[in-house]
């Protein structure tokens, strides 16, 4: 067992060391929200994953570092978000643009790296990102023993995660926002879905019947959750992911029947080699269909479904103490507010008075 693994699995208390990619968190904000300064959410959003490793975690941050070509940020104010950084405990990092594209993402990522063979008291890797997975950084970190934890303002799909699922290493910084803003940077991530094509033998089912049944519900999320970027679903592999996401007490094709009996879905038959297949194609034109995937897009925590069914969470590695999705769960939805009200950010009115550094943060270790 390496020194880091050990010292997460001794008696030492945890310790996190927090990295911004705060190119990429501005860059998205400013792209996606025209109502509020992106700085603001910004810093709403780190300051919120700060106060849930302190307060929902009992994981002090002793080390933190934000990354970005400052100088080249659209509608940035001169030395604004260096000083911001600086006075909540952060060592901000200029990284040129033009000599290096993704500069801060390859700075951010070195400096990980180099952090998990310098200091043996870390035991929480955790980074604040726009839409970027880092995905190789994420598996480096867990297998040194080392929790990861990525709060992304758009989270990666489950389809890019592959060959193994990390979803537990992921978490929508989205719903660390006043409900406006989240609602408008949810609403524009679905605007962007690339839309179905129309090229069916079939016309979508005119008989539409209410889906109530919340496994009905939970059947409609989890063919978005794994096949949404698909005009039309092989019915085989679908109906073993659900079976895989719902359990086994529940009869997939018993699923698909009433969700077909209600006009939400419907199937079609295509000519195949050796054997012909069916395919399963969703009938966005149902009102309960949209309201579904509405909810889908704007409320979801990665990894969870709205009817409380969640997705198993794999098996945690040898000194890896994975982040409890409840934990998460009543982190989002407040119950570690913060001191002042959302209600400040959604109407673009950033308050808070930030002149002291955080107590254990020292912005030059």
């Amino acid at each position: 067992m390496s020194t880091i693994a050990r010292s997460q699995t001794g008696a030492s208390s945890p310790r996190a060391a927090l990295f911004v990619d705060y190119d990429n968190v501005y860059t998205v904000l400013h792209a996606q929200d025209t109502k509020r300064a992106p700085h603001e959410l910004a810093m709403r959003i780190i300051d919120k994953v700060r106060r849930y490793l302190e307060e929902g975690d009992d994981t002090p941050t002793v080390y933190a570092r934000a990354y970005a070509d400052f100088a080249t940020l659209p509608d940035h104010v001169a030395g604004e978000a260096e000083t911001d950084l600086y006075e909540h405990g952060f060592a901000p990092q200029s990284t040129p643009t033009g000599a290096q594209l993704n500069a801060s993402e390859q700075h951010l990522t070195i400096d990980a790296i180099h952090l998990l063979h310098e200091r043996s008291d870390i035991s929480s890797i955790v980074i604040v990102t726009g839409d970027r997975p880092y995905l190789p950084l994420i598996r480096a970190v867990r297998e040194r023993g080392i929790r990861p934890l990525v709060a992304a303002v758009h989270p990666p799909q489950s389809d890019v995660l592959a060959p193994y699922l990390e979803e537990e290493a992921y978490l929508d910084a989205r719903n660390m926002l006043g409900s406006d803003a989240r609602d408008t940077l949810t609403s524009r991530e679905r605007a962007n879905r690339p839309s179905r094509r129309r090229t069916r033998a079939s016309s979508p089912p005119e008989e539409r019947k209410p889906i109530d049944d919340p496994m009905l519900r939970a059947t409609i999320e989890v063919t978005e959750e794994f096949f949404g970027q698909y005009d039309e679903v092989y019915l085989t592999p679908l109906l073993r992911k659900i079976s895989e996401e719902l359990g086994e007490g529940y009869d997939p094709k018993a699923l698909v029947s009433d969700l077909e009996a209600a006009g939400a879905v419907w199937l079609e038959k295509r000519d195949g080699y050796p054997y012909d297949y069916t395919v399963l194609i969703v009938n966005e034109e149902h009102e309960d269909v949209q309201e579904i995937l509405d909810d889908y897009y704007r409320d979801r925590t990665f990894g969870s479904y709205s009817n409380g069914v969640s997705e198993s969470e794999p098996s945690p590695q040898e000194g890896y103490d994975p982040v409890e999705r409840s934990s998460l769960d009543e982190y989002a939805t407040g119950e570690y507010d913060d001191d002042y009200a959302d209600e400040n950010y959604d109407n673009g009115d950033y308050t808070e008075d930030a002149t002291e550094t955080p107590d254990g943060v020292d912005a030059n270790a």
